[in-house]
């Protein structure tokens, strides 16, 4: 395809001239497969991709020699080559001349999501399913498609096929999927919830700001006032990659009533819950889960006074850990082997109370037992 548009000669053969194709084929016997016409293209932009779609009446469309030198089965998108019924076909084939092929509307696609579970609750596992051509085509879809990970620091992920990651925290995560050929990043978009194990710590006391420990001072936390402890890592790993931490926190020496509440410090408002609630003088503890979004969590001084503010870290949820195994509760039957049928029996009766007493007795729960 020679696009006419500098007004002079298209070819030069043996220092001659020729205006157009016809003419020069005409001539020489060579490109009589050529077409001098405008190709009709329009330019697409999207993000730092660009790229030429040719117009339904462009003559680069199915007139094509699928078996001249250097034709290939797909376009520089990956797209097959596909017959345009609203277009007659060359003699030899319905390729598209240039780059890019005209493809018609496609069914199916997409991509699925699976977390992987243990050892690794934060990973996935992201599977693509290529569409399928509803013209005729010379072979299926094989295109390369751009994912883009809420947490991901790296390049987006570039694949046709399956892919695992890992994220660094446990929540509600975004995966955008984008098409090569163009269109915004949120062509397509699916969210995954992913967990994350407990690895439980010697405690470790991160705050006493009676001591000057995790502050400067050892003024109390003020009336209404925040106090942000940073926690960069946790156990060696840095805060990006801790979802949560568990830590003992304890109130002492307020001087009114009020509460506490411990929240990430990630810009979010303040929380409507406290995790402790506490009078003048009262020394009190809680256990508390929080995140560790932005490296650092805020205690907030819910009262009218001073508190003085004490946190041990317990342990933190992250990629690796115990995760949680449930233990049998005491007195629970357990299985016996497959070998034999489990049966159930209950303890010896109890012999009756001797008492005289006018009250009424209630006899102590009986514990299951198993053989």
């Amino acid at each position: 395809m020679v696009d006419p548009t500098s007004g002079g000669s298209l070819y030069s053969w043996a220092s001659t001239g020729y205006p157009d194709s016809s003419s020069f084929a005409a001539a020489t016997g060579q490109g009589r497969a050529d077409i001098s016409a405008s190709p009709q293209l329009t330019g697409e932009l999207s993000g730092t991709r660009q790229w030429f779609t040719p117009a339904a009446s462009s003559p680069v469309i199915d007139s094509a020699d699928p078996g001249a030198p250097g034709e290939t089965a797909t376009d520089f998108s990956g797209n097959p080559r596909e017959d345009d019924p609203q277009v007659p076909n060359a003699a030899s084939g319905y390729y598209d001349r240039g780059a890019v092929e005209v493809v018609g509307p496609e069914t199916g696609g997409g991509f699925e999501v699976q977390p992987l579970g243990s050892p690794n609750p934060l990973q996935v596992t992201v599977t693509t399913t290529a569409p399928t051509p509803t013209w005729t085509a010379n072979g299926p879809i094989d295109r390369v498609y751009s994912y883009v990970l809420d947490d991901a620091t790296a390049f987006p992920v570039d694949t046709d096929g399956t892919f695992t990651y890992t994220f660094h925290r446990a929540g509600d995560h975004a995966i955008d999927r984008y098409d090569p050929r163009g269109g915004p990043y949120d062509e397509s978009v699916k969210h995954v919830v992913v967990g994350a194990d407990y690895t439980p710590l010697t405690p470790v006391r991160l705050l006493d700001t009676r001591h000057a420990v995790g502050v400067t001072t050892t003024t109390p936390v003020a009336a209404g006032a925040d106090l942000v402890l940073p926690v960069p890592s946790v156990a060696g790993l840095p805060a990006a990659d801790v979802s949560a931490i568990v830590a003992n926190v304890t109130v002492t020496q307020p001087t009114t009533d009020g509460h506490l509440t411990v929240y990430p410090h990630n810009g979010e408002s303040l929380p409507t819950a406290s995790n402790l609630n506490f009078t003048a003088g009262q020394t009190v503890a809680n256990l508390v889960t929080v995140p560790v979004d932005g490296a650092a969590v805020v205690f907030h001084n819910g009262s009218s006074g001073t508190v003085h503010v004490l946190m041990d870290l317990q342990g933190f949820y992250g990629r690796a850990g115990s995760g949680f195994k449930p233990v049998p509760r005491p007195g629970s039957w357990t299985p016996a082997p497959a070998s034999a049928p489990p049966r159930r029996e209950r303890s010896p009766p109890m012999p009756p109370c001797p008492s005289t007493c006018p009250h009424v007795c209630r006899p102590a729960p009986r514990p299951w037992c198993s053989t």
